[in-house]
């Protein structure tokens, strides 16, 4: 049997097989990366299954037979845990049997994003479980302080996509303390660096990082990622007890999916040794974290479709890594292939292939290439990440339609990602030309013509067909690139109309209106519909790099002479990017009778419309940076501005941009209440639509609805339906599916402040729950640090990261409805 193999790029394994003798011999080829779809009689790239996964300890006898627990832990009890919570488990465990280890990072005393750190402030209290700024290098610094002085601190950093500012103090700092204080000086060995990582599905630029080959550079670190709750507990013990200073990198994919059977004692894991997962003889494959999962399903499948037998090892620490583990196996298999999720630029797969091929028995036992399979070299696009990271494929052609498809179907030389797109479509930039002219014309794009300081405004009002457009004012035409935006071929243009002489008086009172008004704006006045009607544009923009934001106002009159009626609207585009994305969009109709069809009246109603929309504005903003944003608690970086709302761009007459919540034209939140007053809710039996709001659930009816597509929680004794929010808020479940079925009251942590109705969580009330002798009762956090409520009872605020996670409607519809309850109380 001749087992011939194709190890590419963008899968694990494609795999065929045909009977020549009987000597094994596998070739590698590159090929290019393809992936199939998930229909339902799919066998590869289908979910994973955790429930049945062998990486995962199910039964409490599994979990309790790893060797490398003391034989007390092995006799001792388990508790069925999630990633999150063995995490957890083990940070209190260090908290209880340690005095000098800390916990503390951005809204870790909450929670945490992740719910990580659920209840250890009350636990062990503020001093050692606290809140920090939202300054990353402070927070790392702060560690490497306390560590140097002898405590065990466990720094959070949020996202290890914000880790980068702290990068000098874990390099310069860190690293290098016990080198320049020698043997007998001080080091930081106590201190560890937490961050979850890795794509989630949606994460895209600024929350899906896997930069943890940055940290294996540098001597002196230990980096860790675990692949499992039992690993995870065991591994992040090790960490706090370690001599070295840590950086423990968790997979966020892995915190509420991976769940198993984990010892309840204090245990701790072996660093820098490798676990050979499943043994083989005819293939290495070498992974870490969340693409183990992925390997071991292309394993199966391989072995059972092929007859052959692959070795599966997780290096667990990614540095200083287990080469005696890695090289045994290859010397074994004589084949290797490196998997992770990571860019494969400089990654721990290049690092572990050169090991093997330097080595010199490994290398003269090589029969292929040692092969990587590994993010591509460009940054996560939201729209992308599936095609970023690894996963099992097949030989076939990808039968997804449009571009992506058609790229995948004609390359077969090379891998695909974003510059194939263009190097085998050359002529994709002139193919999109429409698309570029109806973003141009809509957005009102302005450029300079050539030899002038003056923008002239790009839309349909103005133009004359063959990528020509005219400006009134210059009295010229020009052709723009709508690719380059550049302007050309400018000719002299006399305007014809019958309206030549409102036009002109119209175009002069609104340059007086934008000079007054708005800073750094164009406008322009065109006669459009056959002559029939005038339009009147103004856009204008601001950028502020020093609060992390820009703002784009686009205003559109119409006005029609034989009526002498107004209409049009006001668009306001904001961009805020401090740390993340948000982009709020805002649009008000304008309507009106002009009673005199001159230029001095139609701007004199355009001015008192804008006042009247921007008197709506500054009282939703207001009401957005005294609520919202004051009781989301997260404090700006120390060495960065505050955000200044009253001042984000527009006309000098306004201080804000349009946003406001009693405007149901401008108002998101408001569009979010009615889709959700229009979910389906759910009753004990699945999909019957429930009338009778008053239906009386018992804590067993609760808990039979605790699945992502099935979900009730209970706040308060109120029972409410999410399971249509989670299905339209991705990542909600991180938050919901936590307390699903259960009683919700004590995740809603006390944190956030809305004036946003009680009406939103309310139209996901089903009912109401009837409490029995035996039901769980609620519990209540205490307040941790003086910044948290100090209400008794169950004044419970709805937490942070809900408000992240699930949305902003529903969460401050949440918060409102528990601060009713506090009345009541």
């Amino acid at each position: 049997m001749k087992v011939s193999h194709r190890i590419c790029s963008g899968g694990l394994l494609v795999i065929r097989s045909r009977i020549v003798s009987n000597n094994i011999s596998i070739a590698a080829t590159q090929r290019p990366r393809l992936y199939s779809t998930h229909p339902p009689n799919a066998r590869l790239n289908v979910p994973t299954d955790f429930s049945t996964t062998p990486l995962l300890a199910h039964r409490p006898q599994s979990a309790l037979q790893n060797p490398e627990l003391p034989a007390e832990v092995r006799s001792g009890t388990t508790q069925q845990m999630n990633l999150f919570q063995s995490i957890n488990d083990a940070l209190s465990l260090a908290l209880a049997s340690d005095d000098s280890v800390l916990l503390f990072g951005e809204d870790v005393a909450f929670g945490g994003v992740f719910r990580c750190s659920m209840n250890l402030a009350e636990k062990y209290g503020a001093e050692r479980v606290f809140n920090t700024p939202l300054s990353e290098q402070g927070i790392v610094g702060f560690a490497v302080g306390v560590a140097a002085e002898g405590m065990k601190p466990v720094a959070e950093i949020q996202f290890a996509d914000y880790v980068y500012p702290a990068f000098d103090q874990l390099v310069n700092e860190a690293a290098k303390w016990r080198y320049k204080e020698g043997k007998g000086g001080r080091h930081v060995g106590g201190l560890t660096i937490r961050m979850p990582c890795g794509g989630v599905g949606h994460g895209a630029l600024y929350h899906s990082q896997s930069p943890e080959s940055l940290f294996t550079h540098i001597p002196g670190l230990t980096v860790i990622i675990p692949r499992s709750p039992i690993q995870a507990k065991g591994l992040l013990l090790s960490a706090i007890a370690n001599k070295d200073p840590c950086v423990f990198m968790e997979p966020k994919a892995l915190y509420r999916a991976a769940v198993e059977q984990v010892p309840t004692a204090y245990y701790t894991l072996p660093l820098s040794k490798a676990e050979v997962l499943k043994e083989g003889s005819d293939l290495t494959i070498v992974s870490y974290g969340h693409p183990l999962y992925t390997c071991n399903a292309a394993i199966e499948q391989a072995e059972k479709d092929f007859d052959i037998s692959i070795e599966l090892i997780d290096l667990r620490t990614v540095y200083p890594w287990d080469k005696e583990c890695v090289l045994r196996s290859v010397q074994k298999t004589g084949r290797c292939l490196v998997v992770h999720e990571s860019m494969v630029n400089a990654g721990i797969g290049a690092e572990v292939a050169a090991s093997i091929q330097e080595d010199k028995e490994t290398f003269l036992r090589l029969e292929a290439p040692v092969m990587r399979v590994a993010g591509w070299s460009i940054h996560m696009g939201l729209m992308f990440e599936r095609f970023n990271i690894p996963d099992v494929a097949t030989g076939g052609r990808d039968s997804r339609s449009g571009l992506m498809r058609n790229a995948i179907s004609k390359t077969n030389t090379g891998p695909l990602d974003i510059k194939a797109l263009t190097i085998e479509t050359p002529n994709i930039v002139s193919q999109l030309g429409p698309a570029f002219e109806k973003y141009n014309e809509e957005q009102f794009a302005t450029v300079k013509l050539p030899g002038s300081s003056q923008n002239v405004i790009v839309s349909s009002h103005n133009s004359l067909g063959d990528g020509r457009y005219y400006d009134v004012e210059s009295s010229s035409s020009f052709t723009f690139n709508h690719s380059t935006q550049k302007a050309s071929a400018v000719q002299s243009y006399v305007l014809e109309s019958r309206h030549v002489d409102l036009v002109k008086s119209l175009l002069k009172s609104l340059g007086a209106h934008v000079k007054e008004h708005f800073p750094n704006a164009s406008y322009g006045v065109y006669p459009i519909e056959n002559d029939s009607s005038i339009a009147l544009l103004v856009v204008a923009n601001k950028y502020s790099p020093n609060n992390f934001w820009n703002g784009r106002w686009r205003s559109l009159y119409i006005f029609s002479p034989s009526s002498s009626f107004l209409t049009g609207s006001m668009k306001v585009d904001v961009h805020y990017y401090e740390d993340g994305n948000v982009r709020l969009l805002t649009t008000k109709p304008v309507s009106a009778s002009i009673s005199s069809a001159s230029a001095t009246s139609i701007i004199r109603e355009i001015t008192v419309a804008e006042k009247k929309y921007q008197e709506e504005v500054n009282k939703g903003f207001n009401n957005l940076s005294e609520g919202a944003f004051k009781g989301l608690r997260r404090q700006l970086p120390i060495t960065r501005q505050k955000i200044e709302w009253d001042k984000i761009a527009g006309p000098s007459h306004r201080t804000s941009l349009p946003y406001s919540p009693s405007n149901p034209s401008a108002n998101t939140s408001i569009q979010a209440r009615d889709r959700l007053r229009a979910h389906r809710v759910v009753s004990g039996d699945k999909g019957q639509n429930i009338i009778n709001m008053s239906k009386v659930f018992t804590y067993a009816d609760v808990a039979s609805h605790s699945g992502k597509k099935d979900l009730l929680l209970v706040i308060h004794d109120k029972v409410y339906d999410t399971t249509s929010f989670v299905d339209e808020h991705p990542g909600g479940e991180e938050v919901l599916l936590d307390v699903g079925g259960q009683d919700a009251t004590e995740a809603f942590e006390d944190v956030g402040h809305s004036d946003e109705a009680r009406e939103i969580l309310d139209g996901l009330l089903v009912g109401t729950l009837k409490r029995q002798e035996g039901d769980p009762k609620p519990k209540v956090s205490t307040p941790a640090t003086t910044t948290q409520s100090t209400s008794s009872g169950t004044g419970l605020g709805i937490g942070l990261y809900a408000i992240i996670l699930l949305g902003g409607a529903a969460a401050f519809g949440a918060y409102k409805y528990l601060q009713s309850q506090e009345g009541k109380a």
